[in-house]
């Protein structure tokens, strides 16, 4: 658990896979959202004794893979929470061939679409008078989006450190996480402390820019 200034951030793992569920507190209250909800977190959760009284406002997810999302349904059944997701992510939850829940648990899972798309959203939100940004960052994934809230940067499967970035699945693309990487290291202070979607947190300035660079304007696709 990690402790900052009006701030109480969670990072529970969920297995096999090690995708990490984030969880806010609001600061005097049991408000919390939830980030890229996984099944073993939700039943952590579900288990806790401020689950009687607490709740669960929003749940935000950073991209479509089944590892990120396992434990949607549950969360919704037990919180009846609302789900912000980029509008490819949200088509994408609702087909198993998309979310890979076929492929990494040989079970079709389909999850109900978001509530709210993050472009209907304009890629933002106030949360208890606290702001939310929104980022797309495709390249992982066609729906893939950051999360920056109160100086922290929550990257998905974007940005991971000392793993490497997969690009090689279905719809993902190394000149679109070209770009949404060059978007990060140009837009945050490398003192930012990024929590990605596998691993342990750590600051910005301790990743490494990618090798490759996004094609100039007009490029055609390479070869």
């Amino acid at each position: 658990m990690i402790q900052r200034p009006a701030w109480q951030v969670d990072r529970l793992e969920n297995q096999p896979w090690g995708a990490n569920t984030y969880v806010f507190t609001a600061p005097g209250s049991l408000d919390r959202l939830v980030i890229d909800p996984g099944e073993e977190a939700v039943t952590q959760l579900a288990s806790r004794p401020e689950a009687a009284g607490g709740r669960i406002t929003w749940a935000l997810l950073t991209h479509e893979h089944y590892d990120h999302i396992s434990g949607l349904p549950a969360l919704r059944k037990h919180w009846n929470c609302q789900v912000i997701a980029s509008r490819e992510c949200s088509v994408a939850i609702t087909n198993p061939a998309r979310n890979f829940s076929r492929y990494l648990i040989q079970r079709d899972v389909a999850c109900a679409a978001a509530d709210r798309s993050c472009e209907d959203l304009d890629w933002k939100l106030d949360w208890g008078g606290t702001p939310i940004r929104f980022l797309p960052t495709p390249g992982h994934s066609p729906g893939s989006i950051c999360i920056a809230v109160a100086g922290l940067l929550f990257t998905g499967d974007c940005l991971l450190r000392n793993l490497k970035r997969v690009t090689g699945l279905p719809g993902g693309d190394k000149q679109a996480l070209a770009k949404s990487l060059t978007l990060l290291f140009d837009s945050f202070d490398p003192e930012t402390q990024v929590y990605p979607g596998h691993g342990e947190p750590f600051r910005l300035k301790d990743a490494k820019r990618p090798a490759f660079s996004p094609a100039p304007r007009g490029a055609g696709p390479a070869g």
